[in-house]
């Protein structure tokens, strides 16, 4: 069956919003800002930014719009929020134009750490991303004005373009951005020289190699602005407009060549020259000076950062993570750390750490859940011993949204860095009590201070802060409370950190373009360049005897650890710095009001496209939903309608879910028809039986980062009779009729869901940890029901590591139990692959299910209770990882899965008779992922299954749905 609705919905590939959370904060008191074009929704601490976001909206909507033709009929909805500890904003245009904002600024070392105002960066962005994707004229707007909010052609788009388009707009509109950032340079840089620079097929989904998703941006950003600059700011806007045009998209290059002069294959080959050559000039330009490298001891690639020498200077620990397992804070000898052991899995993460000044203990940063529905930064503490425990942590409850720990020179305190919206200070934290004792605030609002490191002497830290635009290095007065710059200009400093002597600062810096280790002189201020890398040197740590020093430097195929001698006296001074420094510009007066924050204006509906559901007969169902969700995500509802010209007949529908509390409230109520069976006179009679519902659903989510979980309670009512329901005559000789059932039928159902599964970047499969859910489903007089029964249904999984990387052993358990009153039972059914309409599924962005007893013929087994085990041996084979240049078709990852199906069904579920005849089947699959429409990802399994037995027979087929 085939809706023609949601053909076209495949053709634009609707952008979706980030994923929906479960619960909401009920202390929360949400407000609204409400300025000319835009509503920005916070609540709480988040005024003074959310007023300082609308201003900045303003601003973007004058800008943005006249860069690329096109400003939003309607208000823009942006929602600030402060419930996590990182920054990013997501922007979508169906089913109204919205922004999300995280209130938290960037990190010095993060993609977006290169900004003169961080909040103006990430607002333009952002709205770059409405302006672009709600550009939509033409034929695509007759039928908007006609159906609503419905196709939107600009969001069939890879990512390359929109955010490429996005990155544009920030980097030359807001005095910073990824374009001509020192670290964006530094992976392209690297790409270049090692011959990795990736063509555009590969760009067209998600990348395997460095920097992965980042690379949508950073290439895209240099694209578009090479665009911008060869063919004029309004080539960009030509294109925007010239593709939100089209009924039908995809023509990328037909469209580029129309519009900018030149296919985008061609523009990003002209790029990849220009690369090319800033990359050797760069090199030839390092190599004449001199190349200072050091040893590299790591191998692995992905993430070895963050070391730290051990205070005897004996041993070393830093951050690793492979990619293929867990992340581990590691530690090893000094004199040879080749070979480092694991110390505790990062649960939560694992940040900026130090150690205790007698060397027994380490406290880290991570993150843990707050009130449920928050993820904040906490401090732990551990032993600084191999082989602990993943549930070892002392948290440091109270240093709550704490980063980059530093312990003082008495060893009493940690230091660390705490925010909240928007804001950053210094607090530290007595490791015996678990009490705060004291506070720094910067000497200005907008300071944003990272990586505190305490001096030897107990009375300074030294800190990177960004604030008037730059990032510097400033000395804080513990006593005080004063900041002294360090540093000033241009160049972004970060990852200080100070000799055991007290003599050096050494830290990492691009004054040049290029992040090398410096080292500052404190009693001169004389400064040294302590390293001459290609590509670029972080996280810098010296040994206590002053010896050794220990770096992160980056690679193609990530960050490794370097060492080399500490010899800051003899090393050759700074290079002077060339670039103007940043001026960040305070945001424009505007005119806005604070409201009570309203759901009911962002939920009504913006569309209403009708269903169309065709079978082979002909006939069909026409249906129409509407959808509506309010901004910030406290209440969605649904009302759908369907007719059935074979039953000339209607269904119809409505939910709504509240989100007001840590739990989520649905209720739902509906009516349908269905045709069944009675049997009666020895004969199958038909029946339509109409069916009235309604029911109340409770969820609640308890996440944690060892071990989630989730429950849930739900109770049903139905009420069903007969329609046009003939009279009905039986005589004693004939067998018993059955008749269904007709009144009231109440049920009470009840969920749980544990799990601690784990996968990783080049995993195939789930790889580590296991998961459990069970559901009882009571019936009951007491609940309403006719009948007395009960149906408890499980599935487990577990995932077991093997040792060659990314090979896993997959069990699953799965079954069920029903009893009760004999002909209230449930019956569960086994059986083989069913069959698959693939093009029908793929036009309708739907899988089919995932479980099956393979090897069998479909729903070739009923019974009562059943039990069912699957073991697979899944491995990768092949990781492609790209297109067909700009096509919207991107191959993943190819693997393999070899399967045992076995299972026992039957009647009786307490006694041995269940397990005398055992169904088993084998096989393999072959399995790939794919990328379609640029953004519906697809999974296609082609098998082959046999079933052991008289039962069993030979399966082959090709499927489109996930993993078992």
């Amino acid at each position: 069956m085939l809706r023609a609705a949601t053909v076209i919905a495949a053709l634009t590939v609707v952008f979706t919003a980030p994923p929906t959370r479960a619960g909401a904060d009920p202390a929360r008191r949400w407000f609204s800002i409400e300025t000319e074009h835009f509503v920005v929704h916070s609540y709480d601490g988040g005024e003074a930014l959310a007023r300082e976001a609308a201003s900045y909206c303003e601003e973007a909507w004058s800008v943005v719009g006249e860069a690329l033709g096109w400003t939003p009929q309607e208000r823009v909805q942006v929602v600030l929020t402060d419930e996590g500890d990182g920054s990013n904003g997501f922007a979508g245009v169906i089913p109204f134009n919205a922004i999300t904002l995280y209130a938290w600024p960037p990190e010095p070392e993060s993609e977006l750490g290169d900004f003169a105002n961080w909040l103006k960066l990430l607002v333009f962005h952002e709205y770059t991303h409405i302006a672009h994707l709600d550009n939509a004229t033409g034929v695509p707007e007759v039928f908007n004005t006609a159906f609503g909010r419905v196709i939107k052609p600009n969001q069939a788009l890879p990512r390359w373009v929109t955010e490429g388009i996005a990155v544009w707009i920030e980097s030359s509109r807001t005095g910073g951005g990824r374009v001509g950032a020192s670290r964006m340079e530094m992976f392209i840089r690297t790409a270049a020289l090692s011959g990795r620079l990736p063509s555009l097929a590969e760009l067209t989904g998600f990348p395997l190699e460095h920097p992965r998703g980042t690379s949508w941006y950073m290439y895209g950003g240099y694209l578009f602005t090479k665009i911008a600059a060869e063919a004029g700011e309004e080539a960009v806007k030509r294109f925007a407009t010239a593709y939100g045009r089209r009924l039908v998209p995809y023509s990328l290059n037909q469209v580029a060549r129309r519009t900018t002069g030149k296919r985008l294959v061609d523009w990003y080959e002209d790029l990849e020259v220009d690369l090319r050559g800033r990359a050797e000039a760069t090199r030839a330009r390092i190599e004449a000076a001199g190349l200072v490298v050091g040893e590299r001891f790591t191998t692995g690639g992905e993430y070895q950062g963050s070391p730290r020498f051990s205070p005897d200077g004996a041993a070393l620990a830093w951050v690793r993570s492979d990619g293929h397992t867990a992340a581990h804070l590691v530690m090893a000898s000094a004199a040879d750390a080749r070979a480092p052991r694991d110390v505790i899995r990062c649960e939560g993460g694992c940040g900026d750490f130090d150690f205790s000044r007698d060397g027994a203990r380490i406290v880290y940063a991570t993150s843990r859940p707050y009130r449920q529905v928050n993820s904040y930064g906490e401090l732990a503490e551990i032993p600084a011993l191999p082989g602990l425990s993943r549930r070892t942590p002392r948290a440091l409850a109270r240093a709550r949204r704490a980063h980059a720990p530093t312990i003082s020179a008495d060893g009493a305190r940690a230091w660390y860095v705490a925010a909240s919206w928007g804001r950053t200070w210094l607090e530290a934290v007595d490791l015996t009590s678990g009490d705060i004792v004291q506070r720094i605030d910067p000497p200005a609002a907008d300071g944003r201070i990272n990586d505190p490191v305490a001096d030897p002497t107990g009375r300074w830290l030294y800190v990177s802060m960004h604030t008037h635009g730059n990032r510097d290095l400033y000395r804080v007065d513990t006593r005080s409370g004063a900041f002294e710059a360090l540093t000033a200009g241009r160049a972004v400093e970060l990852d200080p950190t100070v000799t055991a002597d007290g003599r050096w600062l050494v830290y990492s810096a691009d004054p040049d373009g290029v992040y090398n280790i410096y080292a500052r002189e404190l009693a001169t201020g004389a400064t040294r360049q302590l390293t001459n890398v290609l590509t670029g040197a972080f996280d810098p740590a010296v040994s206590p005897d002053g010896a050794t020093l220990v770096y992160a430097g980056w690679t193609f195929d990530g960050f490794e650890l370097y060492r080399l001698p500490f010899a800051a006296a003899e090393a050759a001074p700074a290079p002077a710095e060339t670039r103007a420094p940043l001026a960040a510009e305070p945001p424009q007066p505007v005119a806005m009001r604070r409201l009570a924050y309203q759901a009911l204006p962002t939920m009504l509906p913006r569309s209403w496209l009708p269903s169309w559901t065709a079978d082979s007969t002909g006939l069909g169902r026409l249906g129409l939903t509407f959808t509506g969700a309010d901004a910030a995500n406290l209440w969605a509802a649904s009302i759908s309608a369907e007719w059935a010209f074979d039953q000339d007949d209607f269904s119809a529908s409505a939910s709504g879910t509240l989100r007001l509390g840590y739990p989520d409230l649905t209720l739902s109520v509906g009516r349908y028809a269905w045709d069944r069976s009675a049997f009666v006179g020895d004969a199958s009679t038909d029946y339509r039986e109409e069916v009235l519902f309604a029911s109340a659903d409770v969820s609640l989510a308890l996440p944690s980062v060892f071990t989630g979980l989730s429950v849930g309670v739900g109770y049903t009512v139905d009420v069903a009779r007969g329609l046009d329901v003939d009279p009905y005559a039986h005589t004693p000789e004939e067998r018993r009729p059955f008749i269904p059932r007709e009144g009231p039928n109440g049920a009470l159902n009840l969920w749980w869901n544990l799990s601690d599964v784990q996968s990783f970047t080049f995993s195939v499969s789930p790889q580590l940890g296991g998961s459990l859910f069970m559901n009882l489903r009571l019936r009951d007089p007491g609940l309403g029901a006719p009948v007395s029964a009960y149906t408890v249904s499980w599935v487990a999984r577990g995932y077991l590591p093997l040792p060659f990387d990314d090979h896993v052993l997959s069990l699953r358990l799965g079954g069920g139990i029903s009893g009760g009153d004999t002909d209230a039972r449930s019956l569960f059914g086994l059986g083989g692959v069913p069959e698959q309409d693939l093009l029908t599924d793929l036009l309708n962005q739907t899988n089919a299910g995932a479980v099956w007893l393979r090897g069998f013929d479909v729903g070739a087994f009923t019974g009562t209770s059943y039990a069912m085990l699957t073991a697979e041996y899944r491995l990768p084979l092949w990781r492609p990882r790209r297109g067909l240049a700009t096509f919207p078709v991107f191959l993943g990852d190819v693997s393999l899965g070899v399967f045992c199906d076995a299972a026992v069904i039957g009647d009786e579920p307490f006694t041995g008779a269940l397990f005398d005849h055992p169904k088993v089947g084998l096989g393999a699959e072959l399995r790939w992922t794919m990328d379609l429409f640029y953004g519906f990802a697809v999974g296609l399994r082609l098998g082959y299954a046999r079933g052991l037995g008289p039962d069993g027979t030979d399966q082959v087929y090709v499927l489109m749905a996930p993993l078992p």
